[in-house]
């Protein structure tokens, strides 16, 4: 055990010493601070996309439309065609737009003769989380767009008013009330976990860029790290015996997981400081960051022991942080394209980490201490070997 802590010890202060380590952990905090206040500052524009699908002429539809307008929030309503169905069926499958509300032209008449049965359409995908929300502030434009008709029947079948008189009537009120915004209905929206009411609100959609950030930087540096070690373990693995030599190399890799661990709490604390909307969870964030560093560190080190070539380790570290970035879950979860891509990124840690940071859930950790166990038994493994 003294001797896989001095390992240990003594590998960090060689990557410590190295400028490749000390660039990754002056970057990863800068980068992240830099994107965490743009990304905060450009909130309005990275707002949910909601699609409304309006019939051209349908004049109950548009005023419906126009309602919405009056909603600040997030939620950024677009005016389409009816017609474009596919479009919008597209958008909303590769994860581009949350969900879309398609309105029926009979819509208006339905409503006037009691029926609303099947005359609003809501297109989502199984990412959808703002669908619910969307559909209140909709149903609260409709209302408004309703409730003169509605008062004039009230007015004519209760009161026994003439109907030119309920007329003048609803027409005053529906203006003196049109211009007192706290009269009507605005949504109340609760997110519920476990039957109990929670104040915890879905991530903004930049936080996936800002985690992925922190996933990339630390394989990267990684990376970088090892073929310096490829170098030279060779050497100190001949004049250690076998069962000593695999504990060196489970030394190494608690190395390489300690240095990108400090690098990425670096990474997490800026974005904690200048985005804190992008961390649901620290500890949790923090928890599944240490096993995503483990598999690293672990993978590493079954790295240096396979290579023969140190040299060629940066051209292969290119790839693997390429497929990362476009299928790990850096920049985008492919199950919001396409549900059987899915399976693709499960093979990465990246993507673990990332789905635990952003649903603030430790279910991910058990997969990434898998991962860590299968790449240990390949360390050890090889370390016999050598």
């Amino acid at each position: 055990m003294r001797f896989f802590w001095d390992s240990a010890i003594l590998t960090c202060k060689r990557l410590l010493k190295r400028p490749g380590t000390l660039l990754i952990t002056l970057l990863l905090p800068l980068a992240c601070g830099v994107a965490g206040l743009y990304l905060a500052g450009e909130g309005e524009v990275l707002g949910v996309r909601v699609g409304v699908g309006v019939q051209p002429g349908d004049n109950f539809g548009e005023r419906l439309y126009a309602g919405l307008a009056r909603f600040e929030g997030p939620i950024i309503f677009e005016r389409h065609d009816l017609t474009r169905r596919d479009y919008l069926e597209q958008e909303v499958a590769a994860g581009r737009m949350e969900a879309a509300y398609l309105i029926s032209p009979q819509l208006g008449e339905s409503l006037a003769a009691g029926r609303v049965v099947g005359d609003i359409e809501v297109l989502t995908s199984p990412r959808s989380v703002m669908d619910a929300l969307a559909g209140e502030i909709v149903l609260a434009s409709m209302l408004r767009e309703v409730s003169p008709q509605t008062n004039r029947e009230l007015l004519t079948t209760v009161l026994g008013l003439p109907p030119e008189q309920a007329e003048e009537i609803a027409a005053q009120l529906y203006t003196y009330y049109a211009g007192r915004e706290d009269i009507f209905l605005e949504p109340v929206f609760a997110y519920h976990a476990a039957g109990t009411q929670t104040s915890t609100y879905p991530l903004p959609v930049e936080a996936r860029a800002l985690h992925g950030t922190i996933a990339l930087f630390l394989l990267a540096g990684v990376i970088w790290s090892l073929p310096s070690l490829a170098r030279e373990t060779p050497g100190i693995l001949r004049n250690l015996p076998p069962a000593v030599s695999r504990v060196f190399m489970l030394g190494i890799a608690f190395a390489l997981t300690l240095t990108g661990l400090l690098q990425g709490m670096l990474g997490l604390a800026a974005i904690a400081l200048t985005h804190p909307a992008a961390i649901s969870s620290l500890p949790t964030s923090a928890m599944l960051l240490a096993g995503y560093l483990l598999c690293l560190g672990l993978g590493g080190s079954a790295v240096v022991l396979l290579t023969q070539r140190p040299g060629a380790i940066y051209p292969a570290g290119i790839f693997i942080l390429i497929f990362t970035a476009a299928l790990g879950g850096p920049l985008v979860d492919l199950a919001e394209i396409s549900p059987r891509l899915a399976a693709i990124s499960v093979a990465f840690p990246s993507w673990h980490y990332i789905d635990g940071a952003l649903g603030g859930s430790l279910q991910p950790l058990p997969v990434l201490l898998a991962f860590s166990l299968a790449l240990g038994g390949l360390t050890m493994a090889l370390g016999k070997k050598r």
